[in-house]
C-alpha cells in the first residue's frame, strides 16, 4: 500500500472516531437535559435572527442617512470588524493548539502509534483549527447575510465567502 493511501486511510480512521464522539455527545446531551439543548438552540437561533436583523437595520441606516459617505464607512466598518476577529482568531488558536497539541491525552496516545509524526501534526492542525475557528463563523456570519440581504447579491455571495473563510481562518 503506498503512502499517500496509508495517509488517506489513516485521516478517514480519525475522522470517522471524531464523528463518532460528537454524534455520541450530541446524543448524551440530548437525553440528559432536553431543556438545556432546546435553551442552547434557541439561543443559538435568536442571536443569528437578531443580530442579522440589527445589522440590517445598521447598514440600511447607514447607506440611506449618509448617502456620500455610507459605502465607505460600511466598507471602514467590516474591515475593522474582520481586524478584531482575526486578532481574536489567533489568540483562540493559540490557547486551542496548547491544548490540543500538548495538555491532550489523545496526542500522548497517537505518538505511540507506527505512523510518522509529520501525519499527527496535520490531523492535530487541522482539529486545532476546527476549534479554534467556530466562533468566527458565529460571530460573523449575521455581518455577512445582513450585508449580503442589504446589498441584494446573489446567494453565491455567501457561498463565496464560507469559502473565503477556510484561508482566513487558517492563516491565524
Amino acid at each position: 500500500m503506498s503512502k499517500s493511501l496509508r495517509a488517506t486511510h489513516f485521516y478517514s480512521l480519525l475522522v470517522h472516531a471524531w464523528m463518532r464522539q460528537t454524534i455520541r455527545r450530541l446524543t448524551q446531551v440530548l437525553r440528559q437535559s432536553r431543556l438545556m439543548a432546546g435553551v442552547i438552540g434557541s439561543f443559538v437561533a435568536g442571536y443569528w435572527v437578531f443580530f442579522t436583523w440589527l445589522f440590517y437595520r445598521g447598514i440600511l441606516f447607514l447607506q440611506w442617512s449618509i448617502p456620500a459617505l455610507g459605502d465607505l464607512l460600511i466598507s471602514r466598518m467590516f474591515y475593522l470588524l474582520f481586524a478584531f476577529i482575526f486578532v481574536m482568531l489567533i489568540t483562540s488558536s493559540v490557547v486551542v493548539g496548547y491544548g490540543v497539541f500538548f495538555k491532550n491525552r489523545e496526542t500522548s496516545w497517537l505518538q505511540t502509534m507506527p505512523v510518522p509524526h509529520a501525519w499527527l501534526f496535520r490531523w492535530k492542525f487541522v482539529e486545532m483549527a476546527v476549534l479554534a475557528s467556530w466562533a468566527f463563523l458565529f460571530l460573523s456570519g449575521p455581518v455577512l447575510l445582513a450585508y449580503g440581504m442589504t446589498s441584494r447579491v446573489s446567494p453565491l455571495f455567501l457561498a463565496g465567502a464560507v469559502v473565503i473563510y477556510l484561508p482566513f481562518s487558517l492563516l491565524a
